[in-house]
């Protein structure tokens, strides 16, 4: 917890050293190995991790968070189809583990499969609390399946729970011209700007959508401007 893992490897260890019957410390240690490796992008520390993991789903095949771990252990080695099939096994163990939906749906957009990301970032959201990240994927996808209804509804969302940023309103504005409703992008546009004034991709939607541009303030004269400058 304080950040010490080389330590807590070597304790890990010890413990094993007296029982190596021990399904919870082999799990800590290859999560450890995970972190680290992932870290340093060291290769040797994930196969570590690989190695640990393996034995836990060895002793206990139900395990999810195990299962987890060591999809992303393979995941991270290159081995994308083993990678699968234990997160496929973390997903559908009890206790449910939500992050493997979310690894999932992001192997599943990456292989253009967008059905079976949008069903697994929807599990995740209901798993999980609200992640922005997970929500710009999902509207992602369903930019990709030519959904823009879906994917607008999506990026509102988004919008609210990120107020300040100004993507989700970019993606907000384009995904509600794509469907034609002008009102509701130039509400977008109007919201995003309050973040960022000066922003140019939503002034270009906020024309598109057949908005006024706000007006620049008025330059102050060389005779205003000093007196301006003279007031306490």
């Amino acid at each position: 917890m304080t950040g010490r893992n080389d330590e807590a490897i070597e304790a890990v260890g010890l413990a094993l050293e007296q029982d190596p019957n021990l399904p919870d410390a082999y799990l800590r240690l290859g999560e450890l190995w995970l972190e680290e490796g992932m870290l340093r992008n060291d290769r040797v520390a994930l196969e570590k991790a690989v190695t640990a993991l393996e034995s836990v789903v060895m002793m206990d095949s139900e395990n999810g968070r195990a299962a987890l771990a060591l999809g992303r252990a393979y995941l991270a080695i290159g081995n994308e189809v083993t990678a699968f099939e234990e997160l496929q096994r973390a997903a559908e163990a009890t206790p449910l583990q939500a992050d493997a939906h979310q690894v999932l749906g992001d192997l599943y957009l990456a292989r253009g499969d967008f059905t079976e990301a949008a069903t697994a970032y929807h599990v995740y959201l209901k798993l999980a609390d609200k992640s922005p990240t997970v929500l710009e994927r999902l509207g992602d996808t369903y930019v990709a399946m030519g959904n823009p209804t879906a994917a607008a509804e999506t990026y509102t969302e988004l919008a609210a729970l990120v107020p300040n940023r100004v993507t989700p309103f970019i993606k907000v504005a384009r995904a509600y011209l794509d469907i034609g409703e002008l009102a509701s992008a130039r509400r977008a546009c109007e919201q995003g700007l309050l973040a960022d004034a000066e922003n140019e991709d939503l002034l270009d939607l906020l024309v598109q959508s057949g908005g006024t541009l706000p007006e620049a303030p008025e330059e102050l004269d060389s005779n205003e401007a000093a007196a301006a400058a003279s007031l306490p």
